[in-house]
């Protein structure tokens, strides 16, 4: 990661490849510094290599291997918390569009339980939420999922079977 110490790092796992999109520390704190940048670790070869950049530089977005891509769901953009959602293919090496969340989510963490993707919590810029996205495969959308019982963020998430 080209000698800089990484202090936001999120991961997704797909197959036998192992993916991070990373800020560096700005004095060892916590950055809102943007990036886009993506490296993948192939275990076969024992190295990490860069791949396509995300279409939008962002911090705290949080990304999830999902349907066999990479998905990177909301996050800063350096002014706002972030809508938007990219997927990354491996098979084809790029980022497509995805369906943009219904609220902006900066450090929201995301699961995968019964198949299906969570949005959960994140900072909209001007509060920690409590509200929950599904993604709706049939629709290519997100729907409105149950309410946590408080508001979260920078927060963590555990998948048990059918369980967060």
């Amino acid at each position: 990661m080209k000698g800089q110490h990484v202090t936001q790092g999120v991961s997704a796992g797909h197959r036998d490849c192992f993916a991070t999109v990373c800020a560096p520390s700005q004095n060892g704190n916590q950055s809102n510094m943007k990036l886009s940048t993506v490296e993948a670790y192939d275990p076969v070869a024992n190295v990490w290599k860069e791949v396509e950049p995300l279409k939008q530089a962002r911090a705290h977005v949080c990304c999830i291997g999902h349907q066999g891509k990479l998905w990177a769901i909301g996050g800063y953009d350096g002014e706002h918390a972030s809508q938007r959602v990219e997927c990354y293919d491996p098979k084809t090496g790029k980022w497509e569009n995805g369906p943009p969340l219904n609220e902006k989510r900066s450090v929201v963490v995301c699961s995968v339980v019964g198949g299906r993707l969570y949005a959960i919590g994140g900072y909209d810029g001007q509060a920690y939420l409590s509200s929950t996205e599904i993604y709706d495969e049939e629709r290519q959308s997100w729907i409105l999922g149950p309410t946590m019982p408080g508001n979260r963020g920078r927060h963590c998430v555990a998948a048990l079977p059918y369980k967060i």
